[in-house]
């Protein structure tokens, strides 16, 4: 019980720093609209706006990744993409996801969806500089197999996040790594194969389901 205690914890830490920025813009705004000059009342409306409609999006997004979701419905492909693409719209990461060409939607469950957004995060937080985020859901050998490719510059994997993906490492989950955590227990779950490679200028996760 403490183990499961402390994985709640991190996430939740983790989950609370995710969303503090659009948190304390919408506070600032707040304190700025207090002042009685027109001009800072309306960049004060404009900032309390733009940072709830953000902060919507990425509970939505975390929602999913996080969220305890129908385990064996079927997902909506495309609202799950729509998601994705919204999240990412103003940051450095372009999203490249054509689902609807993909033939191998049917039969994705929101388990299986969990798994992908989260090695999508993952995928994100390795492009520091900016990049491209390409998802695709392809045939497997067994089944189905989760393609989430980054290319960006300057990519340096941590050796502990890949050895709890890959290696089932044992290591003490942290602020650090309860991503990667997640990730891995997710995959564990539906029995998928997690593998790995990488360069300095790509990185890609595969899950065989």
């Amino acid at each position: 019980m403490s183990k499961m205690l402390d994985f709640s914890e991190l996430l939740i830490t983790k989950f609370c720093h995710d969303i503090s920025g659009q948190i304390s813009a919408i506070d600032n705004g707040l304190e700025f609209l207090k002042d009685g000059h027109e001009e800072i009342k309306n960049k004060a409306m404009e900032l309390v706006s733009s940072s709830s409609a953000e902060l919507v999006t990425r509970m939505n997004f975390y929602r999913y990744a996080y969220g305890n979701l129908k385990r064996n419905g079927e997902a909506d492909i495309e609202q799950l993409s729509k998601l994705i693409q919204k999240h990412y719209m103003n940051s450095k990461i372009k999203i490249n996801w054509q689902y609807n060409t993909d033939i191998c939607l049917r039969g994705i469950t929101n388990r299986a969806c969990k798994l992908l957004i989260n090695l999508v995060i993952i995928t994100s937080t390795y492009l520091i500089h900016g990049g491209e985020t390409e998802i695709k859901i392809e045939k497997g050998s067994a089944g189905k197999l989760l393609r989430i490719t980054g290319r960006g510059r300057d990519i340096k994997v941590n050796p502990e996040h890949k050895s709890i993906l890959t290696e089932h490492n044992e290591a003490d989950p942290t602020i650090f790594n309860i991503q990667v955590f997640l990730t891995r227990k997710l995959a564990d779950e539906l029995n998928a194969q997690l593998q790995m490679d990488y360069s300095n200028s790509h990185i890609t996760f595969y899950a065989e389901l």
